[in-house]
């Protein structure tokens, strides 16, 4: 099962809907705004188009749609909140710690990459006891440019002290796996709530059911 010679050298993880199960609640959550505005363009098709994109393509979708940049970021402000809200029913995707386990076993650091604001991404792993695991975060303030443009994994490999090549990237997102593979990381997609389509599939090492697998391709290292 193993796709290397040997183990990758670091570990970059995407955090919402890979590490975490917060995906459904962002998709609800807008469904709740589209009834309460009685806005029917705050639907489902638009909710899947949004999974996994970085806020600054967020906002040029609602800004396409509202034309009006105040109404965008009430719009923001307002979906942050009830997000918030419901902040505490956000879990832990299975396999999570088997796989920190895991790496902490082979001594192999870890990060990660992610879409969202700093302040959300260390409520939630605080919330799980995660925070102090990682090496390091790559946060939306972090960066220029976000997924699928190479900048935050290459800022996060940059953490860990290691060339993009020789870390292991894990996303469930087709913009996630896109940056990884444009910063030149290995990438395991492990598909949330959108799976990546044939050519987005093709840009991976391995498309896997849950982390738990990805825990058993690092076994034969243990």
């Amino acid at each position: 099962m193993a796709p290397w010679n040997g183990p990758p050298k670091a570990v970059v993880f995407d955090m919402d809907g890979l590490l975490i199960d917060s995906e459904r609640i962002w998709f609800d959550t807008l469904l709740d705004l589209g009834r309460d505005r009685n806005d029917p363009r705050l639907n489902a098709e638009l909710g899947m188009q949004l999974v996994g994109l970085p806020w600054q393509s967020v906002a040029q979708a609602f800004l396409h749609l509202l034309d009006n940049e105040d109404a965008v970021m009430e719009l923001r402000a307002d979906w942050q909140q009830r997000y918030l809200a419901k902040a505490a029913e956000v879990t832990l995707k299975p396999g999570v710690r088997g796989l920190l386990d895991r790496l902490d076993q082979l001594s192999i650091p870890f990060a990660i990459a992610t879409g969202s604001q700093r302040a959300t991404a260390v409520k939630h792993l605080t919330a799980h006891g995660l925070l102090e695991r990682f090496v390091g975060l790559v946060t939306a303030e972090d960066y220029q440019k976000g997924k699928p443009d190479p900048e935050p994994f290459r800022m996060a490999s940059d953490l860990l002290g290691r060339e993009p090549q020789d870390c292991l990237a894990l996303e469930d997102s087709i913009n996630g796996i896109r940056s990884a593979h444009a910063a030149g990381m290995p990438v395991i997609c492990i598909p949330d709530m959108v799976a990546p389509p044939e050519e987005v599939a093709a840009l991976c090492m391995a498309v896997e059911d849950s982390l738990e697998n990805v825990s058993l391709r690092l076994a034969v290292f243990a």
